[in-house]
Parts: structure tokens; C-alpha cells; sequence
């Protein structure tokens, strides 16, 4: 705490002052180098004044307390007031919110304790303790005392890292013996040695994993301190200061809801025997697969716990697990908490409760109900208008069925593209102070900034406008971290591509607009009535023409706009021709020059068939059957027509790029990334199925490996070659993984050699690839512990390796 002399930003000066840019930049560098960080403050904004008045006032805010991580961590809920001061020019600053909280090691399950030989048995010593009480109360009891013998089993294990360092002395010592001596004792001894070196190894890297698991939720970008820092500032605003009575439900409403209405309306029904097994006791069977279910590198809950535990544990604590979540959903009773405390207790009862985490599941399935209820009040009207009279008739009759009610209060129309640039320029505000990193605010732009206009960019056409105003915003605040000017470092055209082309992967918001535009296209095209919107768009905008033959200079600005994507649409989809009974002969674009009324204006008249015709009038027997005519655009048309799909209906589909290259050649902006094979000479394309093993290069690595070891190949298409290994090379027997080691690094060293020719200039031989295969399969082996069953010749026979081995 002290005066600094200097200001972090405008916004801290108050009246005219000097330019102080230079020391403003020299100030947030300070303060970022030195890893330090504002404590929050209440208060006057400004600590210091000039004691003058008129245009000479100036007040600015010169004071402050800066803190570190440790200081953070110790005193999480510290601020400090900025106070008036009377007889100063600078404000006092009272530090406030020291109260250290009692500081207690919390208990964390290490998974590596579940491959001990006395692991089961530690939990059914505990586990045959009678404690009078509940199941769930028995049940969590010995949970607690399991952690004081779990406790004393990590202090006996010690320093798993210095046991690996040990325990390869000792194997490094008794290799020696051996070597020298030859006998058999020190043969026994170099085997035991390796056992031991081994379960070191399996403890330690099972500790590992866990531990970079935990480093990677404290320390990740996505979950830094400065992330939590923001979210404990919010909370002082999310204070609760008065519980209404209908906070946990209106009783009123518990009384059967009649919705034989909306039966005929909804896609999803389930029978009685579907619904009787949704209201079935929970079983042991499914008990086990829910803990089962949870990852095993999964964080820990509330006590401490993992799935590691309670998979290992399984046949000691499963009947008492199944007996207390059977209680446990039987007398429910819940408490909430209330600014960080916790406060009340009551029973559970029927309802649907914000926060459960079925909640947004029931919220969806009431929802179906509101949308069925819509629909049905749609077709029971005479004429089908989007007038509010059946809008609000019918959320008042969904009110009453349901008790969710419209809130005036959140419920607003916006007539201007204002809301949505303030609600930007409020995310920027917030994070001016933050000092982010590059990093940093990548991230925030990508996962907040990007999103926030999700919504209305799925409902209408934005202006480009409004968007390019918030790419200005987005990309200030990557380059300079504030919202003011400044030059960018990269176009913001580069930035916006995928980070495989090269950019950062921020989505383009005029692109991501259009995207989702066209979707809304693609339901009209669609029109499977389920789409109230899209009903409306058929009736009384479309009429009798499609989207592709309407006039795009009628109707409003929106609806313009979104016809102006056709092109775009027309390009990314296919019409699959079946029966023709669904497209329109004239005004459809399942020919691939487009509409006919469009290329050939005259043709109802020429052929006969009104504009009204279906595509089936020029079908019969699955095969084309056009009127005679010796018109010159019809023999045309006729000479292009597209393959009829016999007995399949009619669909529109998107057209796909799922072609079987390699990703890298899908990169048209690499130097020389042609098209064809650099193994083979470029004589035939790049693909999966060539590469691997149909090129001569590839092909003849495969047949020097075959001659060499006992290794098969059935020489089929890639995929299915995979499928042939994941069967025939299955299991954790040593040959099996061999096998499979082969075929990884064969591959490796093949995409290596392709990726030194295309990009490097460099060859290798097929003698020298193949020679490190082999070379690295027999580095995989004899790092691997042999089983006893597995005899060292057998080895030498297939792989060629240096006796001895696997001891």
C-alpha cells in the first residue's frame, strides 16, 4: 500500500490533467511483471486531489493496495476502503475482511493406494465396524475412518519418485552382477529386482496421473486465479437479502393436468411400460454403473474420494453404496445456502426445482406440452395469423396449466441494435483491470465475446454494421486488452480462420450469421411441420413458389437479407431424386442447372405441364418419362437429368467433403501440397487407403517386415485392416502388443518420411524405415515386463533381439 504517483487508465482522472499515457503503460507493465494484483476496494474512486476548485480541480486516484497470490490465497475475502479525507490531499485506505479461516489438510484418495496387496483388505477390516445409525450415516462413518488408515499407508509408501530412483539402482547393480558373474543367483536376483522396479514405476505413474490431473484444474488457462478472482468479486453482488414465501413452490398447483390435447401433436410418446420402468426402484446393477461411469482420472468429490476407490473397492462397499442411495431418495431432505452459509432444512417433495440437476430435462419436457399446446391452438383457429391475441391466449392457457407465468418484468422488445453493443462494451469494462495476457484474452474472446451474439444471430440478420463493429471491439481488446484505439499486429481475416488454416480459430460473426441463417433456410426447405414459423412462411410468404423462384426484392429487410443466402445453400446441398412426389417440377432445383422456370421460362407452355406440376408427372417405373418434344432446351434439360433412386422417397441432404485424404492435404495454403502421393512419385492420390499399404514405398516396408518377423497383414482397405488388427492383435499378452507397436510405428515412420519429403526435401530408404521399426518395437519390448510364461528365446527367435531379455 502506497502512492504510486501514477494511474492505470483514464478513467481514474477526474478534471484536466497532463498526458500521462506514457506512465499509465510503464504503470500496468510494472504491475504485470511483478505478478501483482489490485485488492478490491470500496469506496471514493480517487485518493488523491490538487485542493483546488474550478477548471483547475483534479482528482485522481493515486493510492491503492496491490497483493500477490500467497496473500490471496491466505486472505481470500480482503478489500480495503478508500475513505474522504479532511484534512489530507490523500484518502486513507483501510484494509479490511483479515479474518484467516481455519486452515485443515484436506484428505484426497491417491489411486495409486488401490494397487497395493493390502488395499481390500484395509476396507473390509473397516467396513466390519457395527455403527448404530442410519445407512447413509454408517456408510459415511466408515468412510471417514477408511481415511485415517489411507493416511498411514501414504506415509508408509513414502516418496513414490525417490522409490522408482531406488528401485533402478538396484535393478542397474544386479545387471551388473549378472553380467559379470553369469550365475544363476544373480539371475533371480536381476528378476526380482525388476518386479520391484516395476510396481515402483506403476505407483509412481499412477500418481503422476492424478497429480497433473489436479495441476491442470488449479493451474489451467481456463481455470487461473484471475478467473477466480472475477467470480468471487461477482458474488458481492449476488447477495441474497429476502426469501419470498413461494420460493420453494406454490401448493396450489399440485393437481392433475389433463393433456390429451397435445397427444396427437408430439413426435415422442412412451408406452406404459416405458413409463412404469421410469418410476422402477434403482437396482444394484444400475447403482454399480453410475460409480463405474465416472472416469477414473476424474477430480475427486466433496470427501475426498475417486472412482479408483469405490471401482476397486466394489466387492466390499457395493451392498452398503446401493443401500444408502436407495435411502438417500427415500427420505431426501434438503438445506440451502444462502451467502456462502448454509440455512434451513425440509423435507424434498414432488416439483420441479431450479438448480436440480434434472431440472433443465423436466424444463424441456414441459416445454414439449407449450409447443404441442401452440400447434394445437393453431390448427383450432379458422385462419392462421401471427396476431398476439392467440399468442397470449394460449401462454395463459399453458400459465394455468403449469403455474410458469410470463415475467413482465424480464419480458422487453428492442428495436435497435443498442442492447447488444452495450452488453460487449459491459464484458470489456470489466476486464480493463485485469492485466490478461495474450493467452488470456484469446480465450475470453472465444468463449465470451464470441457467444454473446449467438442468439440474435440465430433469429434474424444482423447488420454488418453492428458485427463489424463488435470484430472492432474483439480485436482491440486482443492487441491492447481495452476497448481504445491502436494498430493490429495481424489482419483481423487471418485471426478468424480455423487454427488449421493457420489463424487463431475466433469465428467470424458475419460468417457464424450467415450459418445460422441458412439453417433457418434449410427448415423451410425441410418443412416437416414441426416449425410453427415455418408453417407460416409456407402459407402466406411462399404461397405456391419455393425459396428459389420467390421474389427476393419483396417482403421486409430481414426476409431479403435471408433470401440473399440462397446461392450459398444452393451450393451446400443435394436434391436426392426418389419418387418426385415432394419436389416441384418447375420450381425446384433438382436438376443441377437450377429451377426450369427459371432457365426455361416457356416451358409449361411448350410441354404442357402447369407451373403447379410435381416432379412424379415426369416419372413412371422409376425411370424418366418426359413428354415428346423437339424443343432445343428440353432435349437440353433431358441430356443432364440426375439418377432416380428407386423406391426411396425424395431428400435433400448436405452435400458432404468427407473425402478420404489426409487432413494435411486439405491445406491448400502449404507449399506444394499437391494432390498426389510423394511416396510413390506423385502417381496416384493421396489417401488413406493408398498410403497404407497400397503404395509401392509403403507396400515394400510391409514385405521387408513380413520377411524379418512372424508379422500379418491382410491387405485390405484401411478401415477394415483396422478392424482385422483390433480382433486378431487384441488382449495384453506381449506378442499381441508387439504386434500392434509395429503397426504404430510403421505408420509413424511412413507419415514421417512423407512429411520429410513433402516439406524438407529429404529421403530415406526403405531399408533405413524399416530398420527403425524394428528398432523401436524393440525398445517397447524390453521395457515391458515379460510374464513368466513367456520364454526369452522365443522372443530372440521372433524379434532378433540381444540375449538375454525379459528377466
Amino acid at each position: 500500500m502506497t502512492n504510486f504517483n501514477a494511474v492505470m487508465d483514464d478513467s481514474e482522472v477526474y478534471g484536466r490533467a497532463a498526458d500521462t499515457s506514457v506512465s499509465m503503460t510503464e504503470f500496468r507493465t510494472c504491475i504485470w511483471d511483478t505478478g501483482l494484483v489490485q485488492l478490491p476496494f470500496t469506496g471514493c474512486p480517487f485518493t488523491w486531489h490538487n485542493c483546488s476548485e474550478g477548471p483547475r480541480s483534479l482528482w485522481k486516484r493515486l493510492d491503492r493496495m496491490l497483493v500477490n497470490t500467497i496473500w490471496m490465497d491466505a486472505w481470500p475475502g480482503s478489500s480495503y476502503i478508500s475513505a474522504l479525507s479532511s484534512t489530507s490531499d490523500h484518502s486513507p485506505l483501510i484494509l479490511t475482511g483479515m479474518n484467516r479461516s481455519e486452515e485443515h489438510v484436506v484428505f484426497r484418495f491417491d489411486n495409486y493406494l488401490t494397487h497395493l496387496l493390502g488395499f481390500l483388505n484395509s476396507v473390509e477390516e473397516i467396513w466390519k465396524h457395527r455403527i448404530a445409525g442410519t445407512t447413509m450415516y454408517e456408510t459415511v462413518c466408515k468412510l471417514k475412518l477408511l481415511k485415517a488408515e489411507f493416511r498411514r499407508q501414504k506415509k508408509l509408501k513414502g516418496n513414490l519418485t525417490e522409490n522408482v530412483r531406488k528401485a533402478k539402482n538396484f535393478l542397474d547393480k544386479a545387471l551388473a552382477l549378472f553380467t559379470t558373474y553369469k550365475e544363476d543367483i544373480f539371475l533371480d536376483l536381476v528378476k526380482s529386482c525388476r518386479r520391484v522396479y516395476s510396481v515402483a514405476v506403476k505407483l509412481e505413474i499412477s500418481m503422476l496421473q492424478q497429480l497433473a490431473k489436479l495441476r491442470c484444474l488449479k493451474h489451467g488457462d481456463q481455470s487461473s486465479k484471475v478467473f477466480f478472482r472475477k467470480i468471487n468479486a461477482t458474488r458481492v453482488k449476488q447477495r441474497v437479502f429476502q426469501i419470498t414465501k413461494t420460493l420453494l413452490g406454490d401448493p396450489s398447483l399440485n393437481r392433475r393436468i389433463d393433456l390429451e390435447f397435445s397427444r396427437h401433436e408430439l413426435k415422442h410418446t412412451i408406452t406404459t411400460a416405458e413409463a412404469n420402468l421410469l418410476i422402477a426402484p434403482v437396482t444394484l446393477s444400475e447403482v454399480k454403473e453410475a460409480f463405474f461411469d465416472i472416469d477414473i482420472e476424474s477430480a475427486p468429490s466433496s470427501d475426498g474420494y475417486t472412482s479408483a476407490f469405490y471401482r476397486s473397492a466394489w466387492p466390499v462397499v457395493g451392498q452398503a453404496m446401493f443401500q444408502a442411495v436407495g435411502e438417500f431418495f427415500r427420505t431426501a431432505s434438503f438445506s440451502v445456502s444462502l451467502n456462502g452459509s448454509i440455512h434451513g432444512f425440509f423435507k424434498g417433495s414432488r416439483g420441479l426445482r431450479q438448480g436440480d440437476p434434472m431440472s433443465p430435462y423436466l424444463f424441456v419436457l414441459v416445454m414439449e406440452i407449450w409447443n404441442s399446446l401452440l400447434k394445437f391452438r393453431v390448427k383450432d383457429a379458422a385462419e392462421f395469423h401471427y396476431h398476439w391475441k392467440l399468442l397470449t391466449d394460449t401462454l395463459n392457457e399453458f400459465a394455468a396449466l403449469s403455474g410458469l407465468k410470463v415475467n413482465p418484468a424480464k419480458s422487453q422488445i428492442i428495436f435497435s441494435e443498442r442492447p447488444l453493443i452495450d452488453k460487449v462494451d459491459a464484458r470489456l469494462a470489466s476486464w480493463n483491470n485485469l492485466n490478461l495476457s495474450y493467452a488470456g484474452r484469446l480465450q475470453l474472446i472465444k468463449s465470451v465475446l464470441s457467444t454473446l451474439h449467438t442468439y440474435w444471430a440465430s433469429a434474424f440478420i444482423l447488420p454488418k454494421g453492428v458485427l463489424k463493429t463488435l470484430e472492432k471491439k474483439m480485436r482491440r481488446f486482443l492487441w491492447h486488452g481495452s476497448p481504445g484505439s491502436g494498430n493490429a499486429k495481424v489482419a483481423w481475416e487471418r485471426i478468424s480462420k480455423l487454427k488449421e488454416e493457420g489463424g487463431l480459430g475466433i469465428r467470424s460473426l458475419i460468417t457464424t450469421n450467415q450459418a445460422l441463417m441458412m439453417k433457418q433456410l434449410w427448415r423451410i426447405l425441410q418443412n416437416d411441420g414441426t416449425s410453427i414459423w415455418v408453417d407460416w412462411i409456407q402459407r402466406y410468404r411462399l404461397r405456391h413458389s419455393t425459396i428459389w423462384t420467390f421474389n427476393g426484392a419483396l417482403g421486409s429487410w430481414g426476409w431479403k437479407k435471408m433470401l440473399k443466402l440462397r446461392p450459398l445453400l444452393h451450393r451446400g446441398i443435394i436434391y436426392k431424386v426418389g419418387d418426385g412426389s415432394s419436389y416441384s417440377f418447375w420450381q425446384d432445383i433438382w436438376h443441377e442447372r437450377g429451377p426450369l422456370c427459371l432457365i426455361f421460362p416457356q416451358g409449361p407452355a411448350v410441354t404442357g405441364l402447369p407451373l403447379s406440376s410435381a416432379l412424379s408427372s415426369v416419372i413412371q417405373r422409376n425411370q424418366w418419362c418426359w413428354p415428346a418434344s423437339t424443343d432445343a432446351d428440353i432435349i437440353d434439360i433431358m441430356s443432364q437429368l440426375p439418377p432416380i433412386h428407386s423406391s426411396a422417397a425424395d431428400s435433400i441432404y448436405w452435400r458432404s467433403n468427407s473425402v478420404e485424404k489426409l487432413s494435411t492435404m486439405d491445406k491448400p495454403w502449404v507449399p506444394g501440397a499437391e494432390n498426389g502421393c510423394v511416396l510413390c512419385g506423385g502417381l496416384f492420390g493421396e489417401t488413406h487407403d493408398h498410403l497404407f499399404f497400397k503404395c509401392w514405398y509403403s507396400k515394400r516396408c510391409l514385405t521387408i517386415l513380413k520377411s524379418k518377423i512372424k508379422f500379418q497383414w491382410p491387405y485390405l482397405e484401411w478401415q477394415r485392416g483396422l478392424i482385422w488388427v483390433s480382433k486378431r492383435w487384441r488382449g495384453t499378452h506381449l506378442i499381441n502388443a508387439a504386434f500392434r507397436a509395429t503397426l504404430a510405428a510403421l505408420v509413424y515412420h511412413l507419415w514421417a518420411e512423407r512429411n520429410n519429403r513433402k516439406f524438407s526435401a529429404t529421403s530415406a530408404s526403405v531399408e533405413y524405415i524399416t530398420s527403425r521399426v524394428l528398432e523401436d518395437v524393440r525398445m517397447r519390448i524390453l521395457a515391458a515386463e515379460c510374464p513368466p510364461s513367456l520364454q526369452p528365446q522365443n522372443l530372440y527367435r521372433i524379434w532378433r533381439l540381444a540375449w538375454p531379455i525379459g528377466l
